[in-house]
């Protein structure tokens, strides 16, 4: 299974979903709204998980797995990530931003 997740990053302006192999053993627990950690460039960090995907258009030979899951359950329900995602095309500001807003 693979993901598409949103990036937290601060120093760039990255506004599309990066993919990312689920792990087996956090199948489980990583669903549509799911806040992870994830490797990007040399470091973990946060990101939402946007969609969840069988196949994806990226050799499988180049992506990282998912880190760890941060939360039990995901903060953000499917609507919701719609909504941000709407939101984001609407107000023209990053996704990130509109995710970020909405974490109780």
């Amino acid at each position: 299974m693979y993901a598409k997740v949103i990036v937290d990053i601060a120093a760039r302006q990255t506004n599309r979903p990066y993919d990312y192999i689920v792990p087996i053993a956090l199948a489980p627990w990583i669903e549509i709204g799911s806040r992870v950690g994830v490797p990007f460039g040399s470091r973990v960090v946060l990101g939402f998980v946007v969609g969840l995907f069988d196949h994806t258009e990226v050799d499988p030979k180049r992506l990282k797995a998912i880190d760890h899951v941060m939360d039990m359950y995901p903060p953000l329900t499917p609507e919701l990530v719609e909504l941000a995602q709407w939101i984001s095309r609407k107000y023209i500001c990053q996704e990130l931003a509109a995710l970020q807003v909405m974490i109780p």
